[in-house]
């Protein structure tokens, strides 16, 4: 379990690292909610929000699909063009709190563990 939280985390680095932001994340999201005929698009988008979805801690209904929460967090972005700059990852986690707030134990056991692999 450590080694998965240890690869999802560098993962997530690497997505600052490569510098893609919400402007870029729009776009492919764009294609996997409006089925737009980008398969790498769509999938890169799918694949990024599941991973995020996975490792953030957060009150998902268990009966919530991958398809729903695409187009929640596309939802989220097109609301929040201000918000466009950040890092991808971030605005994903930002779109599920938004539509599932975590508690407050959640929420600071998620920054506690943030701040820990950052040290």
């Amino acid at each position: 379990m450590r080694k998965t939280l240890v690869i999802a985390a560098f993962l997530l680095y690497a997505g600052a690292i490569r510098g893609d932001d919400g402007n870029d994340l729009v776009d492919k999201c764009r294609a996997a909610v409006n089925d737009g005929g980008n398969d790498y698009a769509a999938g890169f988008c799918g694949g990024l929000v599941f991973g995020v979805s996975q490792h953030v801690p957060h009150s998902i209904p268990a009966e919530v699909t991958l398809g729903q929460l695409t187009r929640v967090v596309y939802k989220y972005l097109q609301d929040h063009p201000e918000e466009l700059r950040m890092a991808d990852y971030t605005l994903i986690r930002r779109a599920i709190w938004d539509a599932w707030p975590p508690t407050q134990a959640q929420r600071a056991a998620f920054y506690d563990y943030y701040i820990h692999i950052r040290e």
